[in-house]
């Protein structure tokens, strides 16, 4: 099983968001499952990969998402082998309730090769490692996604699970978002939980349609460009003050450049933008590609821009630490002061507490997130906003200290 004791890089964490807005599409618009395997495929450096699921009481499969054409193992996967995979009948697999899992852990190669499953539908398709993930469980049903790579491949590691594990509640949410789902989401309020869960990110977020027109602003990218420091929003036109940088800008997001780039959407454009403040630049990321941003549901050809202000900062939200680490209120503040630079003598002094009283804190927050160091605390607190738990940002004076 995949411990979720890692970090992923910011490069990591991107692509995820972008499978993220992916499979929501693809749940509504079977034309839209391809670009979703697409970029599964990519990502997790797979060859097949697909959403089913298992009906353990009726011995059926259904695919949920797969690439279009169907690729040739999965008709005979549906028709029989689904039944025979045993990684879907693993006693692991049976005892969790949500779970992300590498094959060599459930089932080890010794035990996998003289199967029927490997012999008549592994080997045949040149297949043999497996990464898979827990969807919903309801009754003798089973959703689940399925990553595959060949033999000559190297066995998925437990990065790639912790990839997956980050994937898996967008997973969840996307099938509850599937129309055909009993449970599931009105269509019409895909966009709104698409766009509530962007204004978590710690930057600012700017979409634009096929025409080059925003279309959508972030709260945080709203604050930005009404400093009007580089970067400033006139009408539903993004404008900066230097015609040079303008220039470049304009090309990146146009609709243009969005479809001539559709084909490599996996490169992401980057940019710096000068601020007559003098302050750092704003450093820019553009996703020029085919996506959905109209509240209809209507398909455009437009881009993506991501604004990160050097000179900002965003604080962790202590509800979510003391969510997932069990901190108290006093120990969350603690952590939430050091999520915005601040030493532990500034931030014992911004809490009004002394400074052993702060070391006694800053001892259990160690034991709590599985840290030893003021470093690999910080460290941890800054993934975490990378993913979303951000709480509104505050300006704190900074005070000359020695540290603790």
């Amino acid at each position: 099983m995949i411990v979720d004791g890692s970090s992923l890089s910011p490069a990591d964490e991107l692509a995820i968001a972008e499978l993220a807005a992916n499979a929501c599409d693809a749940v509504r618009d079977p034309n839209a499952a391809p670009r979703f395997v697409e970029r599964l495929c990519d990502t997790f450096g797979s060859s097949l990969a697909f959403v089913a699921r298992h009906d353990y009481a009726a011995g059926t499969c259904q695919f949920l998402v797969h690439d279009r054409p169907m690729p040739a193992p999965l008709p005979s996967y549906q028709g029989k082998y689904a039944q025979l995979n045993p990684w879907l009948v693993s006693p692991q697999l049976q005892r969790q309730s949500a779970i992300v899992w590498r094959g060599e852990e459930f089932v080890r190669e010794d035990q996998l090769l003289p199967t029927a499953f490997y012999r008549g539908w592994l080997e045949p398709h040149g297949l043999r490692h497996w990464l898979g993930g827990v969807i919903a469980r309801e009754g003798d049903r089973l959703s689940y996604v399925a990553l595959l790579r060949p033999p000559s491949a190297a066995p998925f590691s437990a990065m790639d699970g912790l990839r997956l594990r980050r994937l898996m509640p967008h997973l969840q949410i996307a099938q509850r978002l599937d129309p055909a789902s009993s449970d599931g989401v009105p269509p019409g309020n895909l966009h709104n939980i698409a766009f509530a869960a962007l204004e978590r990110l710690p930057f600012g977020i700017v979409a634009f349609d096929a025409t080059g027109a925003v279309c959508y602003v972030s709260t945080l990218a709203a604050a930005i460009l009404k400093e009007e420091d580089g970067l400033s929003l006139r009408g539903t036109s993004l404008r900066t003050d230097s015609n040079a940088e303008a220039s470049k800008l304009s090309d990146l997001i146009s609709s243009k450049s969005a479809l001539r780039n559709q084909e490599n959407a996996g490169c992401v454009k980057a940019l710096t933008i000068s601020r007559p403040s003098g302050a750092r630049p704003y450093i820019l990321q553009i996703f020029p590609r085919v996506f959905r941003a109209a509240g209809n549901g209507a398909g455009a050809a437009g881009a993506m821009l991501f604004i990160f202000d050097p000179e900002g900062h965003s604080e962790i939200d202590g509800e979510w630490l003391r969510t997932l680490y069990g901190l108290t209120p006093a120990e969350a503040k603690l952590a939430t002061l050091f999520s915005i630079g601040l030493s532990p003598i500034e931030a014992a002094q911004e809490l009004g507490i002394t400074v052993n009283t702060a070391r006694t804190h800053l001892k259990r927050l160690y034991s709590k997130t599985g840290t030893s160091r003021q470093p690999e605390l910080v460290h941890l607190l800054a993934r975490l906003l990378a993913v979303g738990a951000a709480a509104p940002r505050r300006s704190i004076r900074r005070r000359d200290t020695a540290p603790l």
